[in-house]
């Protein structure tokens, strides 16, 4: 339910889901949501820690003009 009121107020996931599972063991339960004059690239799961059960995440964030 919280994802649709996001999509719903134009928001959008930023990462690709082809990056693979944010969850250790399995699981797309990480998201980063965005909108506005920006563009997002480069969304990135790093499955190469082990300091949770989550991996972390991040996109580059540029402004447009």
């Amino acid at each position: 339910p919280c994802i649709d009121l996001l999509e719903g107020a134009g928001f959008r996931n930023v990462i690709s889901w082809s990056e693979g599972d944010t969850k250790v063991g399995g699981g797309k339960l990480d998201w980063i949501f965005g909108r506005g004059p920006f563009r997002f690239e480069r969304g990135r799961v790093y499955r190469n820690t082990s300091a949770s059960d989550h991996y972390p995440v991040s996109v580059q964030l540029n402004v447009l003009r």
